[in-house]
């Protein structure tokens, strides 16, 4: 059966659903054409025998040349089959033919025109798909349609339950965050008492996160989720009860540190690696955008509210409120529906399959690097946020109730960022946009310690925190898409531990800060760290093409 003609197709990539354009000519049963994608136009070449077709064209990814090679079977003005690419993974492919003139037919043809805005040719429409988004203006933010695009994911009950567990959850975390920072520094007015317990939670993070990343690919995730929130619900009542009855002491918050941090990654590569399941592949990119809009919300809301219950009430009440609000996330997480563990990959044991994803990962170029990229940046960058309790009380002097509006600034910032990532969808160059965020996160920082250091005006530091959320907020929405798009399945919920492991090490970071600022003050101290960071970011861009090219 003949296979020349135009053909509109579907291609499940590793990067989710993709339409394509597929131009062909028949000879004696060779193959050649062109293939139209969001990559541009590339050659064909291939063979055909009795409705069997094969074929491959080159295009340039985001890390350079990928190959993309088709089987299939052709039954009348249809064909189906598996596609190949690159090393990255394959998935089905199907294709209708289409009328050469007019570039489609029937619900196709207004579907394209939709797409294309009404008046493009097919390569157009494929661009429009899968290429840069249109801009951003005032209609894009107000359009309805635009707006239940955004918020997609929420139709779905199941994911539904899981963001609202995901939002008391992280609000939660955040309060917890915040009255464990400050009580400690109330308690000892030590700097470095402060960043020891905030870095005890590295040890546990670090030595655990694939060990968790194994966990989430093996087992049902909705149980390992409940039991880490069971757990955070126990740290609170126990810092509560310890306060009530004053028998509080530092160790006491060092000890929750370290459980907290046993606990984080265990629950944040499941609930990630749980999305697919809940969304499927075509709202995924959708989904992630919005959990990344809870950490933005969460980061803005759940310290301002923090700092004013210690202000007018009392810290304990803040840890009893704290311990409510994971009650309720275990609620809604027992509503999620029961999904059973992925069956892909090598089943052995615990240590064999954790190889098995550090394997995976080494071989991935894309996420070796994008780790390598985020370890450098949270290092330098994300200690900000634990070290605020010493600006708050010793440079702005402006205690609890000052110290809530400035991280809730940084949360303010980093919903906006996201807020805009998800409206844009997937824009180009983003490893560009990734290597510059850097530069631009050590910028801002600088720019924050010299206005502590000389002129301490509070007002500006907020704004200035506010640049830091959005920039951050870019950043890790970047990586994250980039981290899931580039993953099999069957490995994601250990790539997601290994990028849990990065996170983990957060914490280590505020270490050397908050030693120096013992000894010559927070905001000497932070312009150090800004001025390594912008080094460091500087010295990746220069030095990695294949990043640089990364979409």
């Amino acid at each position: 059966m003949s296979f020349e003609g135009n053909w509109q197709l579907t291609i499940t990539s590793p990067m989710g659903e993709r339409p394509a354009q597929l131009s062909i000519t028949e000879a004696t049963g060779s193959l050649e054409g062109s293939l139209t994608t969001g990559m541009g136009t590339s050659p064909v070449s291939g063979r055909a025998d009795n409705g069997y077709v094969e074929f491959s064209a080159t295009v340039q990814g985001p890390m350079g040349a990928v190959k993309l090679e088709f089987t299939g079977d052709v039954s009348g003005d249809e064909v189906e089959g598996r596609m190949q690419f690159g090393s990255m993974g394959g998935g089905p492919w199907s294709g209708a033919r289409v009328d050469s003139e007019n570039g489609a037919s029937g619900a196709e043809q207004g579907q394209s025109a939709q797409t294309a805005g009404g008046g493009a040719g097919r390569g157009a429409a494929a661009t429009a798909t899968m290429g840069r988004p249109p801009g951003l203006g005032l209609r894009s933010f107000t359009s309805l349609d635009a707006l239940k695009r955004t918020f997609d994911s929420l139709s779905v009950p199941g994911y539904r339950n899981l963001w609202i567990g995901f939002l008391l959850q992280m609000g939660g975390m955040q309060m917890l965050m915040l009255s464990g920072g400050y009580y400690v520094y109330e308690l000892t007015g030590r700097a470095s008492l402060l960043g020891v317990v905030t870095a005890a939670a590295a040890i546990p993070a670090v030595s655990l996160a694939l060990f968790a990343g194994v966990l989430a690919d093996r087992f049902e995730k909705k149980k390992i989720i409940q039991f880490g929130q069971v757990v955070t619900l126990a740290i609170a009542l126990f810092i509560g009860i310890s306060i009530t009855t004053g028998t509080i002491t530092w160790l006491h918050l060092l000890a929750a540190s370290f459980v907290q941090g046993s606990v984080m990654p265990l629950i944040m590569p499941t609930r990630q690696a749980i999305v697919p399941q809940l969304v499927g592949m075509d709202r995924l990119q959708n989904a992630v955008a919005l959990n990344s809009m809870v950490m933005g919300l969460t980061t803005m809301v759940a310290p301002a509210f923090a700092g004013g219950l210690i202000e007018l009430l009392s810290i304990e009440l803040v840890y009893y409120v704290i311990a409510g609000m994971f009650v309720a996330a275990l609620f809604f997480t027992q509503m999620l529906p029961k999904l059973e563990p992925g069956t892909g990959g090598r089943r052995t044991s615990m240590l064999g399959e954790m190889k098995d994803g550090l394997r995976y990962a080494a071989s991935n170029r894309v996420i070796i690097m994008l780790l390598a990229l985020s370890f450098s940046t949270i290092i330098f960058a994300m200690p900000i946020r634990f070290v605020l309790p010493v600006f708050a009380a010793d440079v702005y002097e402006v205690g609890a109730g000052g110290l809530g509006p400035m991280l809730s600034a940084i949360g303010l910032g980093s919903l906006f960022g996201t807020l805009v990532i998800a409206f844009l969808g997937k824009v180009a160059r983003r490893g560009i946009a990734l290597l510059l965020s850097g530069i631009v996160s050590g910028l801002i920082l600088l720019g924050f310690s010299t206005l502590s250091y000389l002129a301490p005006v509070y007002l500006a530091a907020l704004a200035i925190l506010a640049l830091v959320g959005i920039v951050q907020a870019a950043r890790m929405t970047m990586t994250n898409s980039l981290m899931l798009e580039y993953a099999d399945q069957e490995y994601r919920g250990r790539v997601m531990s290994l990028f849990s492991l990065n996170m983990g090490l957060m914490p280590s970071g505020v270490l050397p800060i908050t030693f120096l600022a013992d000894r010559i003050g927070a905001p000497l101290s932070l312009g150090i760290m800004a001025v390594l960071l912008i080094f460091v970011a500087t010295t990746i861009l220069l030095s990695s093409p294949r990043l640089r090219r990364l979409e």
